[in-house]
């Protein structure tokens, strides 16, 4: 059996809004978000999701799933537990 280590991260697509209630935002591809916030994962899934605001404007998230089975890191969090 495999232990694994997941994170998901949810963010503002790369293609989303320039700004968020007037105030700029930053905006990730699911490649870019893996880089900036996951180094050392694996980029397993990035469902995307439209939601629209109360002003009726969509703004686009990446839902970013990432695995990383290291066991070397594995035997490391298991004993800080």
């Amino acid at each position: 059996m495999h232990d694994h280590w997941r994170r998901v991260y949810t963010g503002k697509a790369a293609e989303g809004v320039m700004c968020c209630s007037g105030l700029p935002v930053a905006r990730y591809s699911p490649e870019t978000s893996g880089r900036a916030l996951v180094a050392g994962f694996r980029l397993v899934e990035h469902p995307a999701q439209d939601h629209r605001t109360p002003a009726a404007a969509v703004q686009r998230f990446n839902h970013c799933h990432f695995i990383n089975s290291d066991s070397s890191c594995m035997e490391i969090a298991h004993a800080y537990r």
